[in-house]
């Protein structure tokens, strides 16, 4: 395996937002016929911020789906790495959840 040195942030930033657009667009957003989307993450020209981040209901609901992929590509420690993933099951239960059309009570 070919480890890469990066040294400055700004550097480190970009391979990360290349590496999330990489997965965002073929494995979560792609079609399927397997062409991969063609997102990608409004960055600003210092690599520090991200801008508005605009997605349709239908790519909001693939990525959560898929949000697994994205936390594994974020986090490297292994012990954290695991407590998290561990996280991510009951998250996405909530997030069906929190989609359903309901009244929510008031309240008292």
């Amino acid at each position: 395996m070919l480890t890469v040195v990066l040294n400055s942030s700004k550097e480190q930033i970009k391979v990360y937002a290349m590496q999330l657009e990489n997965i965002l667009n073929t494995q979560i957003l792609g079609d399927e016929d397997d062409e991969p989307s063609q997102w990608s993450i409004p960055m600003s020209e210092d690599m520090k911020t991200v801008g508005v981040i605009i997605l349709d209901n239908n790519r909001i609901h693939q990525i959560i789906e898929d949000f697994e992929l994205i936390f594994i590509a974020s986090v490297s420690d292994a012990a954290q790495h695991n407590k998290y993933l561990n996280c991510i099951p009951p998250y996405l239960d909530a997030m069906v959840i929190d989609r359903q059309q309901h009244d929510i009570p008031a309240l008292t």
